[in-house]
């Protein structure tokens, strides 16, 4: 498997496209994503206001994403006070415990083994090829009709 990026762990986290069966933090606590959050387009963590219950507990805060669990140091996170409520760490590979500010253990969760392969699939043919249009263009004609017309409203709308 080629690179995997910070985006395509964002989109799997955001349409919660992994597998959830026997879902556990780094330290095997069972997990359950109540709520991904709303995604932040702003400094701080990436999903904000997500419900996620660890073991018996549900957990409200924010969830931040890494391809790495040692990205969270790289980052400089554990220093950053916008980082403090987070109750969830989201790694496609987990590399490193990872300590919030106050040096608390910060639960962390690992897809590697977790995202359907299309998925990875699908991101590697959108980045490897230059798009004359969107870098959907040569799979778009396998998206339905009804699909396709509602995703263009969507975009006049948007624009």
């Amino acid at each position: 498997m080629k690179k995997i990026t910070e985006a395509l762990i964002d989109y799997v986290w955001q349409y919660q496209l992994f597998d959830f069966h026997q879902l556990l933090t780094q330290d095997g606590e069972k997990i359950e994503v109540v709520s991904p959050g709303i995604k932040n387009r702003h400094d701080g963590p990436d999903y904000f206001n997500a419900r996620i219950r660890i073991g018996q507990t549900l957990w409200a805060g924010n969830v931040e994403l890494h391809v790495k669990s040692s990205d969270w140091y790289l980052h400089k996170h554990h220093k950053d006070p916008n980082y403090q409520n987070v109750v969830l760490h989201v790694v496609y590979q987990h590399d490193k415990e990872v300590k919030d500010g106050c040096g608390e253990s910060l639960p962390t969760i690992s897809l590697q083994h977790r995202i359907p392969l299309q998925i990875y699939r699908n991101q590697l043919q959108l980045l490897e090829n230059v798009p004359d249009w969107i870098p959907c263009e040569k799979v778009l004609h396998q998206v339905d009709d009804f699909t396709f017309k509602n995703w263009l409203d969507r975009l006049a709308i948007e624009r």
